[in-house]
């Protein structure tokens, strides 16, 4: 494994700034230490069809019933086999944006390129305003990694969202996309990337017993879930929370090395099969079950994420209510002692409130759907951790019923909501969410693992109470069954 190189996409727009610290080589030309913006120009427009992934099989006969469902709906549709997996899909559309089927949780899609962008790649110095034509493909292997800065957003498209600047280990590629955006990969052994995954995700001021749980779950889920996140890309992950966080050489990546080889080859098994270990940052007290969230599998469970044992069906909606109002112990709901801790008090219960205007504008901007004044926000259904799984919105106009945990955090905010465990209150002016958590809720809770950590407990039994009858154990993954090209 530690000699498989991984293709993680740590750039895709029109245009990124970098700082030369010293002459570098892209491609055919040399360019001089300095600011500069590397961005592609379209010369000709593409033509794509996007399909949205309702299903995935090994065999392509195993999707027939799927395909037949949504057809009958009214849905045309599409199948393709990549990387040995079978995706069924509908569609077509124009931009791979998942708010334009609402009725269906899936947020993944698979392009079908008619005909690809035709675009150039240019560089120019900020400083004096050069300009270099640079070629469509090419490699930059910086002498040091330092010496190539690369202004990076983290967190895009969340309430988050930040600049930072980073650098990276092994071989850049630069290369055009079909959509005709400017694309970066970053080559990288596998283990490697994953030491940049610890020190991203969390921090590595933490006890290193949650940093080793951590390290398993985020080479379990590279090796299973991966694969369906950038179908038909050139690339086998992104570097945000799309898939992981990779941010790049971190200061602290010697500690988060030594986590990897003390982990090193280590995965979550369930009956002889590898687990796909979804992660996230604060549960909010109970964890949400794999397949109300990312769809079927042979794995899903939800753990109250506290001391002892928690009954309450938080499926119904007084108990759900009482449950944030009322919370019990739960271990990320921590005082912040450290900076990672402080999430949990910021997130492991929450308060927003959203004008009925502006909700109206975000429903007709992100859906182009006018439902006219919003009057109500209804749960239609919750999962175990009290996270909405069905929501609708009724207007003077209309009604829009939304399906799926991160469509429902979207629908209802600029960016995002934290999560989909609330409830809504209407004061004649406004609506009042009150919420737990942040994040999707599956799986491993980040800040309580950290918790767990601090303590005594071992990365075993962290991982053990997340994801319950699992075993630790070497991986023996066939070449076609990793993500990795």
């Amino acid at each position: 494994m530690a000699t498989e190189k991984l293709k993680v996409c740590i750039f895709k727009g029109d245009k990124v700034k970098m700082e030369l610290r010293k002459p570098i080589k892209f491609g055919n030309q040399k360019l001089r230490a300095g600011v500069w913006e590397v961005r592609s120009e379209i010369l000709s427009s593409p033509h794509i069809d996007y399909f949205l992934v309702v299903g995935e099989a090994a065999e392509k006969d195993r999707l027939a019933s799927t395909i037949k469902e949504f057809e009958s709906r009214g849905y045309s549709s599409s199948v393709i086999k990549y990387k040995g997996i079978w995706f069924a899909g509908i569609g077509p559309f124009r931009v791979p944006d998942s708010l334009q089927i609402l009725s269906h949780h899936s947020v993944y899609f698979f392009p079908e390129v008619k005909r690809p962008a035709i675009a150039k790649v240019i560089a120019r110095n900020i400083s004096d305003g050069r300009t270099v034509q640079l070629a469509q493909h090419f490699y930059v292997s910086p002498r040091e990694p330092f010496d190539l800065i690369i202004y990076n957003k983290v967190g895009r498209g969340f309430h988050f969202e930040f600049e930072e600047r980073q650098s990276y280990e092994g071989e850049i590629e630069f290369t055009i996309g079909y959509d005709g955006k400017l694309l970066l990969i970053n080559h990288i052994e596998l283990e490697r990337y994953l030491a940049s995954v610890i020190s991203s995700e969390m921090l590595v001021s933490l006890p290193m017993e949650a940093l080793k749980a951590q390290a398993v779950v985020a080479r379990n889920w590279l090796l299973t879930a991966a694969i369906k996140h950038h179908i038909g890309e050139p690339f086998d992950v992104c570097n945000d929370d799309h898939c992981q966080e990779y941010r790049g050489i971190r200061d602290e990546n010697n500690i988060a090395r030594k986590v990897i080889d003390e982990t090193r080859g280590e995965a979550l098994y369930y009956k002889g099969k590898l687990v796909d270990t979804r992660f996230a940052k604060v549960c909010g007290g109970v964890t949400e079950e794999f397949n109300n969230v990312w769809g079927e599998t042979f794995y899903s469970c939800s753990i109250f994420d506290g001391p002892g044992t928690y009954n309450m069906d938080l499926q119904k909606e007084d108990n759900f209510r009482l449950w944030i109002e009322q919370p019990p112990p739960a271990y990320c709901n921590t005082q912040g002692d450290t900076e990672y801790f402080e999430y949990g008090r910021k997130y492991f219960r929450w308060y927003e409130t959203i004008d009925p205007y502006a909700l109206r504008e975000i429903i007709n901007n992100k859906t182009g759907i006018d439902i006219g004044y919003p009057v109500q926000v209804n749960p239609l259904r919750r999962g175990r951790s009290g996270r909405i799984l069905q929501l609708q919105i009724k207007g003077e106009k209309g009604t829009l019923d939304v399906t799926g945990e991160l469509k429902i955090r979207a629908i209802l905010s600029p960016t995002y909501l934290p999560s989909s465990a609330f409830y809504v209150k209407y004061n004649g002016q406004q609506f009042i969410l009150r919420g737990a958590g942040w994040g999707h809720g599956v799986g491993m809770c980040q800040v309580g693992a950290a918790k767990l950590a601090s303590i005594g407990w071992n990365y075993r039994q962290i991982l053990l109470h997340y994801y319950p009858n699992t075993e630790v154990r070497q991986i023996h993954v066939k070449k076609e069954e990793r993500c990795v090209s």
